[in-house]
């Protein structure tokens, strides 16, 4: 795995006090290794699936099922207002799950907290020296149980936040919760999927097995450790990063061939007195992969301290500075959401496509363009395919 390091400014001035530096770590994948696969699917069984919902999502199912090798393990929960594990199987055992699919049954009621928890529990039993997942599919809110309210949010984040494995939440429909679903992605280092008809979950469902075939290295974990001259280390939008003492850790679920993982942030710079080479941190990263086990790599990131006006004429790196901009904005964002502020929405939502568009990012460019669109028409799925591509613009970094 390739580990790069870039600055926005490449010079600091000396003898000026703080000065704020933005940074980009960029961790690449070069070439996919099979390991064994572990995915938990908690589908949403309530009489609300009925028809071509939980049709599509057996469909979807069973299409994973068979696109799983031998020694690949598929758990399956179902919930209504009660939660019921179906059973852990190996692929090879295709028709006893392709049977046990066929028979979900609908019932009453939405207890979404107790199925997300049972398969977290369930995930932490099997996922071990395993790529794994958990796939939630739900096509309304919580009736039993935890509900929905703003009250109940921290349970639903802690409670993401203790999965070992990223959870992949696929919203069906137009009546359930996106800011909840996206909260549980998020604080889990996955993503919230937007899913208007019931003919695309099957599609949506299959994504996950193709995905998984892509990785490189799973239990990555990135590691910030700051010198002298940082007085502090600020990344926006990620939620799977915590301090400790003065480094900042991020764990990263796992590292993929052709999707670079990037972590954008800014350095609080306390500038040296004195000219010359300055090391401003050192990243170490950990990661294991299934031939070759456990790997580290470490890199330093270095500038020049210079005079002030030597630094002034520095040429910045203008895809790490809006790079900054990007991931600031979607902080944003999160926030006027969840603060119901539609005129900051689309303020922020109008910069988000100047910045995609000024770093050729063209399909998050025309994403939120058509958000826009259909935020100024009223349209009821705006809300949901902003945050679910909220969510992929975390996942990324």
């Amino acid at each position: 795995m390739k580990v790069d390091v870039r600055v926005g400014i490449p010079k600091i001035p000396t003898g000026v006090g703080e000065i704020e530096l933005p940074f980009m770590i960029t961790l690449e994948g070069e070439e996919a290794s099979k390991k064994p696969i572990a995915l938990v699917f908690v589908i949403d069984v309530s009489l609300s699936m009925d028809g071509e919902k939980i049709f599509r999502a057996k469909q979807g199912l069973i299409e994973v099922a068979k696109m799983l090798s031998p020694g690949d393990l598929i758990s399956i929960i179902s919930f209504c207002d009660k939660v019921k594990h179906e059973g852990t199987y190996d692929a090879r055992d295709f028709v006893e799950i392709e049977s046990k699919i066929a028979s979900l049954k609908l019932c009453p009621g939405t207890n979404l907290y107790e199925a997300l928890k049972a398969g977290i529990e369930e995930l932490r039993k099997i996922s071990e020296g395993r790529l794994s997942r958990l796939v939630l599919v739900t096509d309304g809110r919580p009736t039993t149980g935890v509900k929905d309210k703003p009250k109940h949010r921290k349970k639903y984040e802690e409670l993401a936040k203790s999965s070992p494995s990223p959870i992949i939440a696929i919203g069906v429909g137009t009546d359930y919760n996106e800011t909840l679903l996206a909260l549980i992605s998020r604080y889990s280092g996955g993503y919230f999927e937007h899913v208007v008809a019931a003919d695309a979950l099957r599609r949506v469902i299959e994504e996950q097995v193709i995905r998984l075939s892509k990785v490189v290295a799973d239990n990555v974990i990135l590691r910030i450790n700051p010198t002298k001259y940082i007085k502090d280390i600020v990344v926006p939008h990620i939620k799977t990063i915590k301090k400790i003492g003065d480094a900042v850790v991020v764990r990263i679920p796992e590292i993929s061939v052709d999707e670079p993982f990037e972590l954008v942030g800014k350095f609080i710079v306390k500038t040296p007195e004195e000219e010359g080479k300055v090391r401003l941190a050192t990243v170490q990263v950990s990661y294991r992969e299934f031939l070759r086990g456990t790997r580290r790599a470490e890199v330093g990131i270095e500038v020049d301290a210079v005079p002030k006006e030597e630094a002034e004429e520095a040429r910045p790196d203008r895809e790490v500075m809006m790079k900054y901009r990007l991931y600031s904005i979607a902080d944003e964002l999160w926030a006027a959401v969840s603060a119901n502020d539609r005129r900051k929405v689309m303020e922020l939502l109008s910069s988000l496509s100047d910045v995609t568009l000024s770093l050729g990012e063209m399909e998050l460019y025309s994403t939120t363009v058509d958000i826009m669109e259909e935020m100024r028409r009223g349209g009821k799925d705006a809300l949901k395919k902003l945050l679910s591509a909220l969510t992929k613009v975390s996942k990324k970094g």
